[in-house]
């Protein structure tokens, strides 16, 4: 496409930046100069062209200006230019600084944040023996908000429904239709140090900072509060790491012996072809809980001693189109003088598709974990307890899970035996 006058205006144009630029300020504008080059680097203005208004912006201050706008405007005129608009753009850019890149656009809040959730209906049915068998529905909803104000940072928030109960967020429908309440369920700060080391402070959740292949001791549902680090690393084996805590179990403004736990964990994870794992070692200490026995424990326990040590491992492996694994985990309670002082679990788990299934075996003495921390489903929650837990789960689409899941469990000192089916749907979002 031509432009009859293109040539015309961009001379007239160019002049009119050179009578403002050719005073002597023009002899140090560096930033004019650098834009005048980015015009003859794209083929708006020729060499010829670019060499004279050089020669003007360096001119002295005694030299005659109005010959060096005559010998600009010759060489112009002879020189082939694109449009008068790119000259004019660039005569009204502003001389402040040279071209460079534009700032990055700053982010919406939107892009920072993160919602995720749940939500889940159960129909409970349990049978102890020597009481009423209770059936009843049940209904658990979580929503969370997860953030990243920096690098680096990352804040999150959660609400659940439940009481308060650390170790269930389940509703019962009864109360004739009555509303269901809502609490906290986490609030943390996380800061990634860089080379393998995180920390986290608040109420948050266990799975990034205590590793448990099982419910044996651990309640998934538990939010510990207070603070926690990790160091990740690999070796030739895999990864492995090292990690622990300081977590907050009561206090009390009538004493300064506040209960609280501290624990350290060992860890190696391994692949090699289609076999992998994870062993860990961990020790916890209570400190102070005899102190507050009436806070914590529920009757399952006899001893107030609980410092133990654990040691559990998984390893599996691709199992025709699947995945199946075997965990395991030992507890030994080394304070207590009480006989009751071990815990133990086997179990195997298989994965395939939309499928999934786990099976275990709990044997948990009287007094080898404390008693408000152990899988509130099983023979609620109690200690002094063994028996059997077969899960199956199937994905009928994304997100959307049925469940079922049945205990058979037996209290170790009375004999008593319990049957409790689980039946769930739920959907994650």
């Amino acid at each position: 496409m031509s432009y009859p006058h293109s040539k015309r205006t961009a001379g007239l144009m160019l002049g009119a930046v050179m009578s403002v630029t050719a005073a002597p300020v023009f002899a140090t504008n560096d930033a004019m100069l650098e834009l005048i080059k980015v015009l003859r680097d794209q083929g708006t203005i020729s060499q010829d062209a670019y060499e004279a208004i050089r020669l003007a912006a360096m001119a002295d201050e005694e030299k005659n200006v109005a010959s060096v706008q005559k010998e600009v405007a010759s060489k112009v005129a002879a020189a082939p230019v694109a449009t008068a608009g790119a000259v004019a753009a660039a005569a009204s850019a502003p001389a402040a600084a040279p071209a460079a890149a534009a700032a990055p656009a700053k982010k919406a809040w939107t892009d920072t944040i993160a919602l995720k959730g749940d939500l889940r209906t159960r129909y409970d049915y349990t049978d102890r023996e020597g009481s009423e068998a209770r059936g009843r529905g049940r209904l658990r909803y979580r929503l969370g908000v997860i953030a990243n104000p920096a690098a680096n940072i990352e804040v999150g928030a959660g609400l659940a429904s439940g009481t308060g109960d650390q170790r269930s967020t389940n509703q019962t429908f009864d109360q004739v239709f009555s509303g269901k309440q809502l609490s906290l369920d986490y609030a943390y700060m996380q800061y990634g140090f860089g080379h393998g080391v995180t920390a986290i402070a608040g109420k948050f959740s266990t799975k990034n900072y205590l590793w448990t292949p099982t419910d044996m001791m651990w309640d998934s549902d538990i939010n510990p509060e207070g603070v926690s680090g990790k160091y990740t690393g690999s070796n030739a084996i895999g990864a492995y790491y090292a990690q622990g805590g300081v977590w907050v179990l009561s206090e009390s403004r009538a004493t300064s012996n506040d209960a609280y736990l501290v624990y350290g964990q060992l860890g190696q994870g391994w692949k090699s072809g289609d076999w992998f794992g994870t062993v860990a070692a961990t020790s916890y200490v209570f400190s102070h809980v005899k102190d507050s026995n009436s806070t914590f424990h529920r009757g399952g326990n006899t001893d107030t001693h609980m410092n133990s040590f654990s040691l559990a491992t998984e390893v599996g492996t691709r199992l025709g189109p699947g995945t199946a694994s075997l965990v395991g985990e030992f507890i030994d309670n080394y304070e207590t003088s009480s006989s009751q002082d071990i815990a133990w679990s086997v179990g195997t788990k298989y994965a395939w598709d939309k499928w999934s299934m786990k099976y275990l075996y709990v044997d948990l003495d009287a007094n080898a974990v404390p008693d408000f921390l152990p899988d509130s489903d099983r023979f609620e929650g109690d200690t002094g307890v063994h028996g059997h837990e077969f899960e199956i789960q199937y994905e009928i689409i994304k997100h959307i899970v049925l469940g079922l899941d049945y205990y058979r469990v037996q209290q170790t000192a009375t004999n008593v035996d319990e049957h409790r089916v689980q039946a769930d749907i739920s959907i994650k979002f």
